[in-house]
């Protein structure tokens, strides 16, 4: 089993044309859009 250190990065994106049905998965679609329109005040799941 491999283990991750306490700060990671992904290998990369997959990006589709999906959207997240999970709560979590809605929850960090939340959080990029406000990445990408540079509202970093807001970046809570609240």
């Amino acid at each position: 089993m491999r283990t991750l250190g306490q700060i990671t990065t992904p290998d990369g994106f997959h990006f589709t044309d999906r959207r997240p049905k999970t709560r979590s998965g809605k929850i960090i679609l939340r959080v990029f859009s406000k990445f990408a329109a540079n509202e970093f005040g807001s970046l809570g799941d609240t």
